[in-house]
């Protein structure tokens, strides 16, 4: 892929699974741009995470009027990425958007 190029997804994902916003190749970069899900209406329906696969930081619980996020400055590599995982007891539709901002060499 190349600098400029949209990534996106919308997965539907079952109860306790997640999202990956991650670049497949070592040394691409992505900006995350926009995290959407399907509301259903109960508290902490998601929660974002900043992950290197082993450790977690919270960055963000969505509330049950929340159906995204936009303009997020997150930036991440295939070694460091954001993880939306399911908590809202039930399935829903989770997806992104994200620009590469370096290319792979």
């Amino acid at each position: 892929m190349a600098i400029g190029d949209v990534h996106s997804a919308h997965e539907v994902k079952a109860n306790g699974a997640y999202l990956d916003v991650k670049p497949v190749s070592a040394g691409e970069l992505w900006r995350v741009r926009g995290i959407y899900f399907s509301t259903q209406g109960v508290a902490e329906d998601i929660e974002v995470v900043r992950t290197d696969g082993s450790n977690e930081i919270p960055l963000e619980k969505s509330g049950a009027d929340v159906t995204g996020y936009v303009g997020m400055p997150w930036v991440v590599s295939s070694t460091t990425w954001i993880r939306i995982k399911n908590t809202s007891g039930v399935s829903q539709t989770l997806g992104y958007d994200a620009i590469e901002i370096h290319a792979a060499v």
